[in-house]
């Protein structure tokens, strides 16, 4: 059984399921607490994901988007 977010066995999981170690992945998040999990846990980039320019404030000085375009 896998705990749930903001723990980073889901992302760990997923990347197992690629055949694939966590510090091998980038791991795109819209929850600053999940995202500061899975840095901790060794994802190799973590990028946050603001629905809007107003969360920007939520994610500190990690990396944040606001669209994939």
């Amino acid at each position: 059984s896998l705990c749930s977010k903001p723990a980073p066995d889901i992302f760990i999981y997923a990347a197992s399921q690629l055949g694939l170690s966590l510090e091998c992945c980038a791991v795109f998040e819209d929850s600053h607490e999940a995202l500061a999990s899975v840095a901790t846990a060794g994802a190799a980039c973590t990028i946050g994901v603001a629905k809007n320019e107003s969360e920007l404030h939520r994610f500190g000085d990690m990396t944040v988007i606001t669209k994939f375009d």
